[in-house]
């Protein structure tokens, strides 16, 4: 049975509010609308550079920024703000069928990611939820929890994790509505490209 990786913030969760809030609550010097926020963040503008660029951040600052953010981050009243993307439980349905599901997080909370999954209803479609705990590398967390084949599939939507796809030898699936835009996707030559849940269903290699 093929399993299916999962990155979960952007790819089967929608965390951009809770991370668009704590940013503006962080930085008070915030002029950005959500949307201005996130047409910098999807064009891969780390937020060191954003804090730099536009506010002006000293380096002890932008430190104390980071810690803080590290802190907040996952919250429990913050982790409310998450929601699942659309069509994406229809897409686990579908998937666990014939497949073996996981999720790979670089969250630091392995208590506050199940109590997510258990509230949205998700537990059961999943054989193990890995956490990083940001500790160590996804690539290591993998090798040290699975064994992975090259017919096995890394489901994502940062470029970081599709070379991590690479250097396991698994199939990389890029999705187009997380943290990255397509053109930035495309500079780590993912296996394949998505723009909706549908083309996920859809893919060929989850026929076989």
């Amino acid at each position: 049975m093929r399993k299916i990786l999962f990155d979960l913030d952007g790819t089967l969760i929608n965390s951009q509010s809770r991370l668009y809030y704590l940013f503006a609550e962080l930085c008070k010097e915030n002029n950005f609308s959500y949307t201005e926020y996130w047409s910098l963040k999807r064009n891969f503008l780390p937020q060191k550079v954003l804090l730099e660029k536009f506010f002006h951040y000293s380096e002890d600052q932008i430190n104390l920024f980071n810690k803080l953010f590290l802190e907040k981050v996952e919250e429990p009243k913050r982790m409310q703000l998450d929601t699942p993307v659309a069509g994406i439980l229809e897409a686990l349905k579908t998937l666990k069928r014939n497949h073996s599901l996981y999720i790979v997080t670089n969250r630091q909370s392995h208590h506050e990611t199940v109590k997510q999954i258990e509230r949205f209803g998700w537990t059961n479609f999943f054989e193990g939820i890995l956490v990083t705990q940001q500790k160590i590398h996804k690539l290591d967390v993998i090798k040290n929890n699975l064994q992975t084949t090259t017919e096995d599939v890394f489901v994502t939507d940062t470029g970081e994790d599709i070379a991590t796809a690479h250097q396991l030898g698994l199939i990389a699936v890029a999705v187009t509505w997380g943290i990255s835009n397509k053109k930035l996707l495309q500079q780590y030559n993912p296996n394949y490209i998505i723009d909706t849940v549908s083309d996920l269903i859809n893919l060929s290699i989850f026929k076989c």
